[in-house]
């Protein structure tokens, strides 16, 4: 897993205005367009992540995408969209370099909203060199 997680800075476009944090809930339902972003405190190399809802199961992402930046600005096609049929998704993608991480409900659950209570981000493995 990737370190440094104290120092991440989350985003979402629902739910309180202001700094968010692991365990924050969606105001509304769970609808196409809500997403929760994480700025990095400096660029890794990343293969994968989990995402777990578990203090309300229900409250999990129906369908998603997931998009990189290097700068929050610019951002790369999907690396991967994916379903999910319950409260723990772990997707993984090839290794990607980024600063910032965008993950973005497509799906619609109309009577649960969206709960993230953990995230992890996995890096990317190193390849040594003889």
């Amino acid at each position: 897993p990737l370190e440094s997680r104290d120092a991440w800075k989350l985003s979402s476009n629902r739910g309180q205005p202001g700094a968010v944090k692991l365990g924050f809930t969606t105001e509304a339902a769970n609808v196409p367009g809500a997403r929760l972003q994480i700025a990095l405190p400096e660029p890794a190399t990343l293969a994968g992540l989990r995402l777990a809802s578990t203090k309300v199961p229900r409250n999990y992402p129906r369908e998603f995408k997931v998009e990189f930046s290097t700068d929050g600005a610019q951002w790369a096609a999907p690396a991967t969209t994916g379903k999910s049929n319950g409260p723990i998704v772990e997707v993984s993608f090839p290794p990607t370099r980024a600063a910032f991480v965008r993950i973005t409900q497509t799906g619609n659950a109309t009577n649960n909203a969206w709960s993230v209570d953990e995230l992890i981000l996995f890096q990317a493995p190193s390849i040594a060199t003889p």
